[in-house]
């Protein structure tokens, strides 16, 4: 199956998004937007329905912001 486990882990509570955009910057799927305590948490993308080829995913925790690669294939 087309899957990703995506990860985060944070010290103090903190509000989280992830959302997953495609190659032409068009936001596809959110993955969470909400308040979580602090330690680790996963996430599963289900990327079963998306077309083969790159796409973003967003990370926002509080303020900071990260990007990573994802490849579908």
């Amino acid at each position: 199956s087309k899957q990703t486990n995506i990860v985060v882990e944070f010290e103090n509570d903190s509000d989280v998004a992830i959302e997953i955009y495609n190659f032409y910057g068009q936001k596809i799927d959110e993955i969470c937007n909400t308040n979580l305590a602090s330690g680790k948490h996963h996430f599963i993308w289900n990327a079963s329905q998306q077309e083969k080829g790159v796409y973003m995913c967003k990370m926002e925790l509080n303020s900071e912001i990260h990007t990573i690669k994802l490849i579908v294939l």
